[in-house]
């Protein structure tokens, strides 16, 4: 697999948030507790799923620990 840059549309996107740690992740059960109301959302454009993550802008990964 080759990676590449794509520049794409804007999109509106539809989920849960969480807030979590690598070691206290927590990605499954956010995705179990979404699943079941994916078909209330009306008027979808594809059928594409995304797992998003952002990281704090104060994340300083020379003193990075999972914990954080």
């Amino acid at each position: 697999m080759q990676p590449r840059i794509e520049t794409l549309f804007k999109k509106k996107l539809v989920g849960k948030s969480l807030k979590m740690s690598l070691i206290n992740n927590k990605t499954t059960e956010l995705w179990k507790s979404f699943m079941p109301h994916k078909k209330e959302i009306k008027n979808t454009m594809s059928s594409d799923l995304y797992s998003i993550q952002i990281y704090d802008k104060s994340l300083n990964f020379k003193d990075f620990s999972p914990q954080n």
